[in-house]
């Protein structure tokens, strides 16, 4: 056997690197964006369902319930304010609060700043929620009323 058929050269070697570094990068560029996509789908739904739970315990209690924004959009809570007091604000009782996902914001260009829901479960407060995110503006509209909800991309 002569010494040019011995196997691949350096140069060969390179090119096959290269093109499986590119394929691998291509397709974890796309695998994140996916994951990006469920990750902002599943906090839409789960605030969905955290609204829910808002009206159901404002109708269970007999109080008015209030979802909000806090810490520049990157938490929302939930509260009780039985009437007494001057402001919602010094007389509550907190039901949760948790933490928007990574690369997620509420913006403040929302036309809805507060959810308020009264004792029968009707919904005060009514409009739209506008969220940042990684794959571009999310909207959660929440009709009056019953509050009926619906995701916007």
């Amino acid at each position: 056997m002569s010494n040019k058929e011995a196997g691949f050269t350096f140069v060969e070697l390179l090119l096959v690197l290269t093109v499986t570094m590119i394929i691998c990068s291509i397709s974890l560029a796309l695998g994140k964006s996916k994951l990006d996509e469920r990750m902002v789908n599943q906090f839409l739904y789960q605030l969905m369902l955290d609204i829910e739970e808002v009206q159901s315990e404002s109708i269970g209690s007999g109080i008015f319930s209030y979802l909000e924004f806090i810490d520049d959009g990157k938490k929302y809570k939930a509260y009780t304010w039985d009437g007494e007091g001057d402001s919602p604000i010094n007389a509550r009782r907190n039901f949760f609060t948790r933490e928007l996902p990574e690369g997620v914001t509420y913006s403040y260009s929302s036309p809805l700043r507060q959810i308020k829901i009264d004792p029968q479960g009707t919904f005060s407060s009514f409009g739209t929620l506008i969220f940042i995110t990684p794959t571009g503006n999310k909207s959660l509209i929440i009709n009056i009323v019953k509050g009926r909800m619906k995701i916007v991309e």
